[in-house]
Formats: structure tokens, C-alpha cells, sequence
């Protein structure tokens, strides 16, 4: 008989994912969300992803998936409070020197381990912070792990916004080594997990259409997640429009601490600013490599919000199927219909 694995103990008192589908601005928010008090550094780690998503496949049993969940938590805010695996490239957008409290990191290499840093979790009560991908779907193990100290910050944006982006990268999936997403099996193929159930649309599919059949079924079961869970375990989800963040920043800054628990500081000011928020365009931010390595290209001048929506239009026309627009167009219009339109 196997045994049952548990954890019945825990270190991390409250553990924030910020999740997302890739290019709705979790690094601009991060920083932003790290500048409150209590929220620590965003960790870039795929592990939490990694677990839900296994078990979500039927690869891990659910008393498995949740003492991992909850072990690597508590690791990451033991080793987070003695800057143990803590980031220092100086480039790197979830780095120490692209965020604020880069001070703080490093005291922490100089401060006692031990029962000394428990005792100053104890006493500085740190809200974890962690980055996921495409992770909504397959969350519902997280909530039941974690319970009342977990929040889930969602960010979501404009379908059409998605598309080159994603389309910069979708094809890696399953081929390219660096992509450290998990992959499927079928019919000799790898594949994004994220394809299980429509593997065939999948492999017959332009790199637009995979995005666009992606978005789609990402968003859906996200939702599915969402509207599963208990009312008091939803209301510990906030999904923030990426136009209404860079547009309005006050408002949804206030409403992601609201939700974590938390409040503003000093820093946070500092932290927008340094984010390029409040901004004049959606489309308009930071010039960053890593952005422009995914087509970012910052407006020219005299464009304005609608040529810059028209544009998007005109480039999936011209790269999706018939049938995949039709699908485009369902969530353009769901999420108008949900978040308004900006211009």
C-alpha cells in the first residue's frame, strides 16, 4: 500500500501567484505588486506550474502535488529571507536591481540562518511572491493546498495584443530545449500540455492559428477554474486588465493590495514610474531587449490607439485561418464586452 504524502505544517503565510498568459505584463506588475509592504522580490519559478499542470494530467496523485506545493513554498520563503537562490543579474527582469528593496536582498546575504530567520518570518510576516504561466487552468490543486493563504493575481489583456507576440514564440513548444514548458506525447510529437484534447488541431495549425486556438482554450478553462470554486475562494482572485493597469495604475494598485492584504509604500511611486505607468498608450512602455526580442516596438509617431488596434486586426487577417478568426472575433468581443474598450 502506498502512503499517503502530507504536509501538515507550513512556513509561507501567504503566497501570491501572479499569473498570465505570456505578454500581458506580469514583469511590468511584479515589480509593481514587490513594492508593497510585506510582498517579496517575484520569483521566477516554474516549479508550482510544473506541479499543477502534472497533476492536472493525471501524472501526479493529489496528495503528492500538494506537499510539493506546499514544501516548495516554504523553501522559497526560508531561502528568500537569507537571499539563498536569491536573483542578483543585474539585467534580468525579475532580478534584484530591476525591482525595489534591492538593499534589503543584500543585507539578507550578511543576516543568520536558522531559527534566526524563522524568527524574523515570524516577525516580518513576508508575502511570497511567485510568477506562472498559462497556470489558471490547472490552479484548482494550488487553492486546495493552500487554502485561505493563497491569492491569485491574474493578469489578462487584449486577445488581439497576444497574437505576434505569441506568435514569436509558439512553435518552440515542443522543439527547442530552452522552452521549459511540459510537453505531451502524441503520435510522435511533443507538445505543450496545454494541447491535451485537440493534439490534431494542434499539428495541422498555422503558428497563428496555434496562438489563437491557445488563447482560446487557455482563457476557457481558466474560467472553468474560477467559476468552480467556492465564492469565498474566488474572491481571493483578482484578474487585472493590462489596458486598465497601464492606464489607470492608481486604481488597480489599490485593489491587487486589497486583495493580497497589504498596502502601498514609498517605493511604490517609484516602482510605476520605473514601469512607465501611467501611460498614454496601451501599446507604449519600457524599451527593454527582452520585450523587443518578442516584437515589441515602442509607437512611432502619430500613431494612435485605433491605427495601433487596426493594425493587430489587419496582421492576424492576414496570417489566421477563416475558422480561427471567427474565433478571434468571439473573444475580441467577450472581452470588450467584459473590460470595455480603451479608446
Amino acid at each position: 500500500m502506498r502512503p499517503k504524502i502530507i504536509r501538515d505544517q507550513h512556513i509561507a503565510e501567504r503566497i501570491v501567484f501572479l499569473d498570465g498568459l505570456t505578454g500581458t505584463g506580469k514583469t511590468m506588475t511584479g515589480p509593481v505588486m514587490g513594492s508593497l509592504e510585506r510582498v517579496e522580490l517575484l520569483r521566477l519559478e516554474h516549479t508550482y506550474e510544473y506541479l499543477c499542470a502534472l497533476h492536472d494530467l493525471g501524472k501526479l496523485d493529489h496528495d503528492a502535488a500538494a506537499s510539493m506545493l506546499s514544501m516548495y513554498a516554504d523553501i522559497a520563503c526560508y531561502n528568500t529571507m537569507i537571499a539563498r537562490e536569491t536573483n542578483f543579474r543585474p539585467k534580468d527582469l525579475s532580478g534584484v536591481f530591476s525591482n525595489p528593496g534591492a538593499l534589503t536582498y543584500l543585507r539578507r546575504l550578511l543576516m543568520k540562518d536558522g531559527d534566526a530567520a524563522m524568527e524574523r518570518i515570524a516577525t516580518e510576516r513576508p508575502i511570497l511572491q511567485v510568477l506562472t504561466h498559462n497556470a489558471m487552468p490547472v490552479l484548482r490543486v494550488a487553492f486546495d493546498t493552500f487554502g485561505d493563504r493563497l491569492r491569485v493575481i491574474e493578469m489578462v489583456r487584449h486577445p488581439l495584443y497576444l497574437l505576434q507576440h505569441g506568435a514569436s514564440y509558439i512553435e518552440r513548444h515542443g522543439t527547442d530545449v530552452r522552452d521549459f514548458t511540459v510537453w505531451i506525447e502524441y503520435d510522435g510529437h511533443a507538445l505543450p500540455w496545454f494541447a491535451k484534447g485537440w493534439e490534431e488541431l494542434w499539428l495541422a495549425s498555422s503558428s497563428a492559428d496555434k496562438v489563437i486556438h491557445s488563447l482560446d482554450w487557455i482563457v476557457r478553462r481558466g474560467a472553468e477554474t474560477i467559476a468552480g470554486l467556492t465564492p469565498e475562494a474566488a474572491a481571493r482572485v483578482l484578474e487585472v486588465p493590462f489596458e486598465g493597469f497601464v492606464l489607470d495604475p492608481e486604481t488597480w494598485v489599490g485593489r491587487i493590495a486589497e486583495t493580497i492584504g497589504t498596502q502601498r509604500t514609498p517605493m511604490t511611486a517609484r516602482a510605476m514610474r520605473a514601469q512607465k505607468v501611467p501611460r498614454a498608450m496601451v501599446a507604449a512602455g519600457p524599451d527593454k531587449e527582452i520585450y523587443r526580442r518578442y516584437t515589441f516596438k515602442a509607437p512611432e509617431a502619430g500613431v494612435t490607439e485605433r491605427s495601433e488596434y487596426d493594425a493587430r486586426y489587419a496582421w492576424a487577417r492576414a496570417n489566421a485561418s477563416t475558422a480561427a478568426l471567427e474565433m478571434l472575433d468571439r473573444m475580441v468581443t467577450d472581452y470588450e464586452a467584459k473590460w470595455g474598450r480603451w479608446f
